[in-house]
């Protein structure tokens, strides 16, 4: 069997569809990408026909290349606003025996507070809850009594609910069901960052067209994420100013074969130009680490990767402003979120089904004197070997779901990335 996980990215510049083998990861079976053009703004849909035909080009060309019918797919959901919080629920217990069922209930509670927020609940479950017994933190609260309990829930939140059901119906009519959403920064600290990483303590950044996401994990937990709406195309846009005659590929391709990030006093305006922008962005990540209040607790440094990574001497550039260290991801990149989700992915997407041998009949001794009738025409006549299959595929699947009201936007805190946290955490 050849089979497979498929995984899709979407991102400001491009979109990217990636298959690996199901038994091993690392080998990619088939990749398409196509520029994602007008259709996105800054990882937000910015024209809903632009982006459902960008999709159903990269689904075409991606069909093509694979080799068995692709039937589900797993996609990455990130843009700006996205980052985390924390925020509380506090429930009166009477002093009563805390049991599970009472937790569950708390958190049933908070799920349903979370209809009324300003921003989309992705995901609550990234984190363990923190709970507080009459005030006090309290590691292991069941068998314990209290007279009140408060809950801290560590949330990823954000503005994707309208992305993903735009996203399920264009898949859906393309005949392709969506296994699961994972949120674009968490996958990519899947295929970025070892255990060891995560356990001593690490900023991951990556650093995408438009905007640059930041987790910060320590304990081996993602404590922190925040978005931050500076990325390459800035320098991109920098260089057309400074120069008028260059058109916006001309800039990119300059970026990317003259480009550099630490200026010396004898090089190009355009290179200085260049070192100022990123050390605006770098600044900005620099601060929000010292927002964050991990930034002492970051044993292993920063993780920097993205398309916007690629940019030669940002690690020296980094050097001036901080004494963490720094590690860049040297091995595409680019492709860091869509080999996480693939590492990540657990269900098969397609598979290529071999037939079944088809048996020989055992050989008859020769008659003496045959004799021709119609029952042995019947035996020996044209396609008497001949096999057959018939494969019915069940299309069925997904299409009588019903859309789903604003009241069930957040349902997506159980099932929208079901299962992630868990990834997550037994990674």
């Amino acid at each position: 069997m050849n089979e497979y996980v498929a995984v899709l990215d979407l991102g400001t510049s491009k979109m990217l569809a990636l298959a690996v083998s199901m038994e091993n990861r690392s080998n990619i079976i088939a990749s398409a990408q196509v520029e994602s053009g007008n259709a996105m703004k800054r990882g937000i849909i910015a024209d809903e026909t632009e982006f459902k035909t960008k999709i159903n080009e990269l689904l075409e060309n991606f069909q093509a290349k694979l080799p068995a019918p692709l039937t589900k797919i797993y996609i990455g959901l990130g843009g700006q606003g996205l980052h985390s919080e924390t925020r509380t629920s506090t429930m009166p217990n009477e002093g009563e025996v805390i049991e599970q069922p009472t937790l569950s209930a708390m958190e049933e509670d908070f799920s349903q507070q979370s209809l009324e927020w300003p921003v989309d609940l992705l995901d609550m479950y990234a984190a363990i809850p923190e709970y507080y017994l009459d005030g006090e933190l309290e590691d292991e609260p069941i068998g314990k009594t209290a007279q009140r309990i408060e809950g801290h829930y560590f949330c990823i939140v954000g503005h994707q609910q309208e992305m993903k059901e735009i996203l399920d119906n264009t898949l859906r009519a393309a005949g392709i069901d969506v296994v699961d959403y994972f949120i674009s920064p968490l996958a990519t600290a899947a295929s970025a960052l070892s255990i060891q990483e995560k356990q001593a303590g690490c900023a991951l950044v990556e650093m995408g067209a438009t905007l640059s996401y930041l987790s910060i994990y320590s304990d081996g937990k993602l404590c922190y994420l925040q978005t931050l709406p500076l990325g390459g195309d800035a320098i991109t846009g920098d260089l057309c100013t400074l120069d008028k005659n260059l058109t916006t590929a001309d800039a990119e391709k300059k970026k990317i074969t003259e480009g550099k990030a630490f200026a010396l006093e004898n090089d190009s305006e355009a290179i200085k130009w260049i070192e100022a922008r990123m050390l605006e962005i770098l600044s900005n990540l620099k601060a929000l680490i010292q927002q964050s209040g991990y930034a002492d607790q970051l044993e292993a440094g920063i993780v920097l990767t993205g398309g916007a990574s690629q940019l030669r001497q940002i690690d020296q550039l980094w050097a001036t402003l901080s004494k963490l260290k720094m590690r860049l991801i040297s091995d595409r990149p680019e492709q860091s979120c869509a080999l996480g989700m693939a590492k990540l992915g657990k269900e098969l997407c397609g598979q290529v089904k071999q037939s079944a041998p088809v048996e020989k009949e055992p050989e008859k001794e020769p008659e003496i004197e045959p004799v021709a009738t119609d029952e042995t025409e019947q035996k020996n006549g044209i396609g008497a070997n001949f096999a057959k299959w018939i494969t019915k595929k069940d299309k069925s699947a997904g299409k009588n779901k019903n859309k789903e009201d604003k009241k069930d936007k957040n349902s997506g805190m159980k099932d929208l990335f079901s299962g992630f946290a868990e990834k997550i955490l037994n990674d």
